[in-house]
Formats: C-alpha cells, structure tokens, sequence
C-alpha cells in the first residue's frame, strides 16, 4: 500500500478483472445467506466501472487510474519516468 501511494500502481500483481470475479463470489455467497454485504456490493460496483472504462487487465492498485479517469483529478501522483 505504501507504494501505491508513493506513486508505484504496479506493486500488487492481480488484475482488476480478477478481483471482480472474486469479490462477486463473496457478494453472491452473502446474497445467498442473507446477510447484508454493502461494502462488498460497493466494491464490486468500482470494479466493475474500472473493467468497462478499460483498466481490467490491469493490477489492483490501477483502480485509482479509473477514480482519477472518473473524477478528472490526480489521486496519486506519478513518479517521474
């Protein structure tokens, strides 16, 4: 996490597409239990507006290129290059 706020989006090595996948298993699991899971819902929900806005095969820590796409505004500042 201290990378990604320093500005390194590449340190986990998980794709956004994956994580959607997972996180809607857990919501359908809660779903199917009956027990509230709005955070998961919330979760699931950025994940899947950062899949459509093209950031899917990215990692993880590239969901706040999708906010930042969102929002117009620089979460994190970039390193230098």
């Amino acid at each position: 996490m201290a990378k990604t706020l320093d500005g390194d989006l590449a340190g986990l090595r998980f794709e956004l597409d994956n994580a959607r996948k997972d996180v809607r298993y857990y919501t359908h699991l809660a779903e199917g239990l009956a027990v509230p899971s709005v955070v998961g819902e919330a979760v699931h929900q950025s994940l899947v507006l950062a899949s459509a806005l093209g950031h899917g095969r990215k990692y993880v820590p590239s969901l706040v290129e999708a906010q930042e796409q969102l929002s117009g505004a620089v979460i994190v500042p970039r390193k230098a290059a």
